[in-house]
């Protein structure tokens, strides 16, 4: 019996560990991360707390699980890192001690319980918290950015960085004599502890501070912007970037010899200390100054605008940005080459120097400038708006955005090949000047004036007007330009000699010579016309029909042109006949007569001239896919027609359409009892297809679902078609 009786007390002993050693997760997110990390140890949303998984895992990163709740973190006894960002956590509790990272920002943090005593980095921005928990002895580093405090714990000895910008911090417990880098930008500071002497970095801008305590001899970064500072401790020779933007400070102290950024802009300085030769970036814009000190030889970036100076000093070689509006400027010195950027608007310059050939952006606007020199081969963006600018020197292919409104500038020189209408704003239609344009094209060119010759002489009178149905070409290289409707034309070429000449038109004979032509460098020559006489007693229509695809139910639209290509005016006789299956709509020039399909109309076209209307016929829907259709356009001159055979056209085609069957298909197609309890999808494939002869242009899909079905439910997947 009392074999018995311990048998039973073992077994029931066995029986409450194993209860023990299995823990339920609530958070299906965290379950089903936990699968990954510990598989052996999961089963569904039980955890085997005794598996030696789960106290071997040293590193857990559940980043962005839409996960709610941690609750079983607290079994992982040997976790030594823990990356939960991105989360819906609102609580932290139950971290093991042996946690030396923890990672929980961009979470709903609103509290923490405690913090695992071997915590070393502890990193929580962007939460909700109020207060912190009691810091670890150990700990180095606590980003806490963004979240809603309003004091700090005690920081521990150990610690090394700060980051507590973006809160609703008045003041700063002592700092740490080990410290180098404190972060407390944007807060309610109205002053500062005494600084550690070993902080190396000081982020305290976009506070209310009025002073700052002595500076620790080894700070290599001083961000004191936006506060409401009157003036500056002395700065300490390791002191390289220094931005003390937005305050109200009328002075600053002398500059460290090896400091490397500046910026003091929105202050009343008046003037600047010598600046370091080491300096490389220089913003004092707004700060009420009337000079600059001589420049570093090492500066790269120079910003004063806005600032009463008159006069730039030399700008150093090194120098590849240049922002120097609103300065009151009237000349500006020497460009380094080097120079990338240049900003010089709103000041009163007339010319500008010497364009360097690195130079990727020019704004000049607001000035009196009449007019720029060369623009540089690399030349991206040009903003010369608002200048008495008449014309625009040669344009580079690079050229992508040009902003020339209110200027006296109404054309291009030339066209860049990598300009851009979207970057640009001209301030007129695009157009490249030509031999008519107060400013000359870009480019070598030939020019000139086509002309009827009437008396043949080969020479332009007085009376004889444009001849505008010509080519003009020049040899070697088959370039080839029209004139304008004024006559002229420009040839755009290159340096060399060339032949330029008219092509044949017919029924005209050419009255002048070819020229010869050589051009120099940028050289437009002028003066090479070219005449025509007309050959009399020509007449001759050519008749062009265009008819676009009839659908039933749907118009169409035809053209119809006539050109007397002839050399005498003559009075034109036309007739359209439309098939008999559409009927007649309208058209853009009514018909002097219409009965039944055929419309009539009689201009009168000069030699050269053309006439075109746009008529609109109608398909009934009725009428079948493929239906024959026939057109006959004729035109017929006065006198006998030279080539009779171009005085009809005619069109025979058939009426077209769309045809979109559809089908929908269901997976799967039967369910049992069980699948439908068990919530199973039901998946629809809705298809469709055009087996028409013309694309359809519109095209409405409704389905019809059954009503048991749980229209919460609904997904769309995917489609082939917007």
């Amino acid at each position: 019996m009392l074999r018995t009786s311990a048998f039973l007390l073992l077994a029931a002993l066995f029986t409450f560990q194993q209860a023990q050693a299995q823990y339920t997760i609530p958070d299906n997110a965290f379950a089903v991360r936990l699968g990954v990390l510990v598989p052996a140890a999961m089963n569904g949303n039980q955890l085997d707390t005794l598996h030696p998984s789960v106290a071997a895992l040293q590193n857990m990163n559940v980043n962005g699980g839409q996960i709610e709740d941690l609750d079983g973190i607290q079994y992982f006894t040997g976790l030594q890192y823990l990356s939960c960002p991105n989360n819906y956590l609102d609580t932290l509790a139950g971290l093991p001690n042996s946690i030396q990272v923890l990672e929980c920002e961009e979470n709903d943090l609103v509290y923490i319980e405690a913090l695992p005593a071997s915590l070393v980095q502890f990193r929580c921005w962007s939460n909700q918290l109020t207060s912190m928990p009691t810091l670890p002895a150990g700990l180095e580093q606590l980003v806490c950015y963004d979240n809603l405090l309003t004091s700090l714990p005690t920081l521990p000895a150990s610690l090394t960085e700060l980051a507590c910008g973006q809160n609703l911090l008045s003041t700063l417990p002592p700092l740490p004599a080990g410290l180098g880098a404190l972060l407390a930008a944007d807060n309610a500071l109205t002053s500062l502890p005494a600084l550690p002497g070993a902080l190396t970095r000081l982020y305290c801008n976009g506070n209310q501070l009025t002073s700052l305590p002595a500076l620790p001899a080894g700070l290599n970064i001083l961000d004191c912007k936006q506060n409401q500072l009157t003036a500056l401790p002395t700065l300490n020779p390791s002191l390289r970037w220094l931005d003390c933007d937005n305050n109200d400070l009328t002075g600053l102290p002398a500059l460290p010899a090896g400091m490397v950024f500046l910026s003091c802009s929105y202050n009343d300085l008046g003037t600047l200390p010598p600046l370091p030769t080491s300096l490389r970036q220089l913003s004092c814009f707004h700060a009420q100054l009337t000079g600059l000190p001589a420049l570093s030889a090492s500066l790269r970036r120079l910003e004063c605008g806005f600032n009463p100076i008159g006069v730039l000093p030399t700008l150093p070689d090194s120098l590849n940005s240049l922002y120097a509006a609103g300065n009151g400027l009237t000349d500006l010195p020497g460009l380094p080459d080097s120079l990338v950027t240049l900003y010089c608007f709103d000041n009163q310059l007339s010319v500008l120097p010497a364009l360097p050939d690195t130079l990727d952006l020019l704004n000049c606007q607001t000035n009196m400038i009449t007019g720029l020199p060369a623009l540089p081969g690399q030349l991206r963006n040009l903003l010369c708006q608002n200048n008495p600018i008449d014309c625009l020197p040669v344009l580079p292919n690079s050229l992508q955005g040009i902003v020339c409104t209110s200027t006296n500038i109404s054309c291009l020189p030339n066209v860049p090949t990598s300009f851009n209408a979207q970057q640009s704003s001209l301030g007129f239609p695009l157009t490249v000047c030509n031999v008519l344009s107060p400013c000359p094209p870009g480019v070598e060119a030939i020019s000139g004036h086509v002309f009827l010759d009437a008396n043949a002489n080969g020479l332009r009178d007085p009376g004889e007007g444009p001849f505008t149905n010509a080519v003009v070409e020049a040899q070697p290289g088959d370039l080839l330009t029209a004139p304008d409707a004024s006559g002229d034309y420009l040839l755009p070429a290159d340096t060399g000699t060339f032949t330029v000449d008219g092509q044949d038109v017919l029924y005209h004979t050419r009255t002048t010579s070819p020229a010869s032509v050589t051009l120099a460098s940028l050289q437009v020559d002028s003066l090479n016309d070219i005449g025509y006489q007309p050959i009399p007693g020509i007449f001759d229509l050519v008749a062009t029909l265009t008819v676009f695809p009839a659908r039933p139910g749907f118009t169409n639209p035809v053209y119809v042109t006539v050109q007397n290509i002839g050399t005498e005016p003559t009075t034109a006789a036309i007739s359209f006949t439309h098939d008999a299956v559409q009927t007649w709509v309208g058209s853009a020039l009514p018909p002097d007569n219409l009965v039944g399909t055929t419309a009539t109309w009689n201009p009168l076209l000069p030699p050269g001239g053309v006439w075109g209307t746009q008529l609109t016929l109608d398909t009934d829907a009725g009428v079948a896919l493929g239906t024959p259709l026939a057109h006959l356009l004729t035109a017929l001159p006065v006198q006998p027609d030279t080539t009779p055979a171009d005085n009809s056209a005619g069109w025979n085609g058939v009426v077209v359409g769309s045809y979109d069957p559809n089908d929908k298909q269901a997976f799967p197609q039967e369910m049992t009892p069980a699948q439908v309890q068990a919530g199973t999808f039901i998946e629809y494939l809705v298809r469709f297809q055009n087996t028409g002869t013309f694309p359809a242009v519109r095209v409405v899909i409704t389905d019809t679902l059954s009503t048991d079905l749980q229209w919460n439910t609904m997904q769309f997947i995917a489609s082939s078609h917007p």
